[in-house]
């Protein structure tokens, strides 16, 4: 981003305006309705490389507002990280559930972090003990992120939980949920993201299938909406 810090003006006939002559609230209309875009922002990061964002359908020159001055920059970002509606792209195989999730916060830093207000991320993961099939557990790294989001993500009014497979919907499933172990987890997850202050609604939403009425029984019970197809 540009560091300069020149005032910004613009020409109207013969006469000069001071951009920020604007009331501040003008100015954020502004910045909303160049940078806020009616599609999801996708987060994603290949091995080694940095973290990457995708973009369907983005206007021209789209984020050039971002780069104008330092000043509008520090503005413009408030609008731009919370408005926008971010999926972070974790795949496990690839990497350790959470990684994408504090890759991106060291990219961005924990101001710009702040500004979110709407995410989707994985579904936490969980692990089954060996030899008992009918206990299962979260991740170490799951809780991990999980508390990344209290700490980066401070601002944060939505969650959407992706279910994309049985892999990630294995604490969910009729035959699971019947157990104290996959209840358990769901409420340890429960109380994890509702450490986040500003956070107002939970979602699970469900790429393919459906729960079961024991599993959707549960879930809404965490006063979680439950949600199908892709956004």
């Amino acid at each position: 981003m540009s560091s300069h810090s020149e005032p910004t003006t613009t020409q109207v006939g013969a006469h000069s305006i001071d951009f920020f002559s604007l009331p501040r609230e003008v100015r954020q209309i502004i910045y909303e309705r160049v940078l806020s875009v009616p599609f999801v922002l996708h987060i994603f990061q290949d091995p080694g490389c940095s973290v990457e964002l995708f973009a369907p359908r983005k206007p021209y020159a789209w984020l050039s507002l971002l780069y104008v001055n330092r000043l509008v920059s520090e503005e413009a970002r408030s609008a731009f990280y919370g408005t926008n509606w971010v999926t972070f792209m974790e795949v496990e195989k690839i990497q350790p559930p959470g990684t994408l999730l504090k890759s991106f916060l060291k990219t961005i830093g924990p101001v710009n972090g702040s500004f979110l207000s709407r995410i989707a991320i994985n579904f936490p993961a969980t692990e089954i003990i060996e030899g008992y099939p009918e206990i299962i557990e979260i991740r170490k790294e799951t809780l991990q992120s999980l508390r990344l989001l209290q700490k980066g993500f401070v601002g944060l009014k939505t969650i959407e939980l992706l279910i994309f497979n049985r892999t990630t919907r294995r604490l969910v499933e009729e035959d699971q949920i019947i157990h104290a172990s996959a209840r358990n987890a769901l409420l340890k997850i429960n109380v994890e993201l509702r450490a986040i202050p500003s956070l107002n609604t939970i979602a699970v939403r469900y790429t393919s299938g459906s729960p079961g009425p024991s599993a959707k029984a549960f879930l809404e019970k965490l006063q979680w909406s439950v949600l199908f197809g892709d956004r």
